[in-house]
């Protein structure tokens, strides 16, 4: 029996001449193409749930990871004391799921509210781990500022954690760093810890993305006004540039004094768009 295959035509009147056959052999192709982007789509999705959940079952499985069950009320905790122990743990369960390719591609800026912060980072240890804004390629310039200052100071170095929400993890200041591990300083510099932590389920959650393991969970907090309030944790940097952001509200010298660390320690000076004018939030500490 012959089988009965649909005509397309093509005109609505031209109801007995059909579209030629190369046309259609076009369409075929293209629909197989479409087939192929849908799976390469799922696909996608189902590796960046994959890595989540691997996340969330290695921080269920570990005695230092504090935050285990949730009450009828509240899934995660805050916990000071225990912030450098639940560092470590998140930040191996990360470094061993995240996309190394995609966290290496991201530009990471240190935003401060004086030139003197720069200084400070600059004479300091390249081991310290420090906070940082992360952003996609090319993205700085259009974006702008962080919350923390109108200076900042772009590096290049191993991102060790990546939060869309720097309130999500709660890091500390940078000179709380390592005072009650100061045995690692020496050897490895100054590592920050996590202060706040959630149960082990909310990390593999496919909605609002706490840490960033690749591009599918990218999200970050505020970018969409232009102050970037995620957080990548950074060690074993270098220094790539000074950037420099809404120069009106800066010190009198203090684009002379930004110009004159460059040539020093032989990096540039980057212009970004900005938004901060040192009033975007009165309660935020003066550094991070």
């Amino acid at each position: 029996m012959k089988k009965n295959i649909p005509q397309i035509f093509t005109t609505p009147t031209a109801q007995f001449e059909p579209v030629d056959s190369s046309i259609l052999d076009i369409l075929g192709k293209e629909e197989i193409k479409e087939a192929l982007i849908r799976r390469y789509v799922k696909g996608i999705i189902l590796e960046d749930a994959t890595r989540r959940q691997a996340l969330a079952d290695d921080l269920r499985g570990a005695e230092e990871w504090p935050t285990q069950t949730a009450s009828r009320h509240r899934r995660h905790e805050f916990n000071a004391g225990s912030s450098l122990s639940s560092g470590r743990v998140l930040k191996k369960a990360f470094h061993k799921h995240a996309d190394k390719s995609f966290m290496s591609s991201l530009t990471t800026v240190h935003w401060a509210d004086s030139v003197e912060m720069i200084i400070s980072l600059l004479r300091g240890s390249s081991k310290d781990e420090i906070s940082t804004s992360a952003y996609l390629p090319g993205k700085l310039k259009d974006t702008g500022t962080g919350a923390y200052g109108a200076y900042g100071l772009e590096i290049k170095g191993h991102i060790s954690l990546l939060a869309n929400n720097m309130d999500h993890i709660i890091t500390g200041l940078h000179h709380e760093v390592g005072t009650d591990d100061s045995h690692r300083t020496k050897s490895s510099g100054k590592n920050k810890g996590v202060k706040k932590t959630y149960i082990p389920d909310a990390y593999g959650s496919d909605k609002d993305a706490i840490i960033v393991l690749d591009k599918a969970d990218w999200n970050p907090s505020d970018a969409e006004v232009g102050i970037y309030n995620n957080e990548a944790l950074v060690d074993n940097w270098v220094p790539v540039a000074i950037i420099t952001s809404n120069e009106d509200f800066y010190e009198d010298g203090d684009l002379q004094r930004i110009n004159d660390l460059a040539e020093e320690y032989n990096i540039e000076v980057k212009g970004v768009a900005g938004m901060y004018s040192g009033d975007v939030d009165d309660d935020l500490p003066p550094e991070r």
